[in-house]
């Protein structure tokens, strides 16, 4: 009897488990889901996060996240992109004694995707470590046709906690002027390093 008590109750918590655990949906069959939240004077380092996500997804799914500030009125799902009056309430510890200069926390929140840290930087790296190893976005180098993006017409998040702290504090791109090869110009330059999460200027 006591042994048949233990194993119901062991099934319960898996269930409750499995029901806590909510997936987000960003985008269904093409359509999107879900909207990305920067804060009203969001600084340009989360801008271009918040265009980089809505870009990468749209290209994968052809569905384009609409863009919203705080101040404006949003429906759940939420993608919330540093911090904003929709992460007031969240406890985890974004320190820089956890997470140095520019760690980040990337969590789900019931229905919420949020991407936080120390400071912007650390927010926006979270938004390319997603891209990458999330929803499959991999750049082998500085070209175009080094790109990849997945395609896929539905995107949906299983609950999930990850918090980082870079092993470097400083961390710089450098890629070869060398013929045949051909450095991208500054701007481009400094835009690729920003999404491989460097945070010193770009050498070539």
């Amino acid at each position: 009897m006591i042994r048949q008590l233990v194993v119901a109750t062991f099934v319960i918590a898996l269930l409750m488990t499995h029901t806590t655990a909510q997936a987000i949906v960003l985008v269904r069959d093409g359509h999107p889901c879900a909207v990305i939240v920067i804060a009203e004077n969001a600084p340009a380092t989360l801008q271009a996060a918040a265009d980089a996500l809505q870009g990468y997804i749209e290209q994968m799914s052809g569905a384009r996240l609409p863009i919203a500030s705080e101040a404006q009125e949003v429906q759940v799902p939420r993608v919330l992109i540093g911090s904003s009056k929709g992460t007031t309430d969240v406890k985890d510890d974004l320190s820089e004694k956890r997470l140095g200069y520019d760690g980040c926390v990337v969590r789900t929140r019931g229905n919420d995707l949020v991407f936080l840290g120390p400071r912007a930087e650390g927010a926006a790296n979270g938004v390319y470590w997603f891209l990458e190893w999330k929803l499959g976005v991999h750049r082998f180098g500085f070209r175009d046709d080094a790109l990849v993006v997945p395609r896929q017409t539905t995107i949906v998040i299983p609950s999930f906690k990850y918090v980082h702290k870079p092993s470097f504090d400083w961390r710089a791109s450098w890629i070869s002027s060398i013929w045949p090869f051909s450095a991208p110009d500054g701007t481009r330059m400094s835009m690729l390093s920003t999404e491989e999460r460097a945070n010193q200027p770009a050498y070539y």
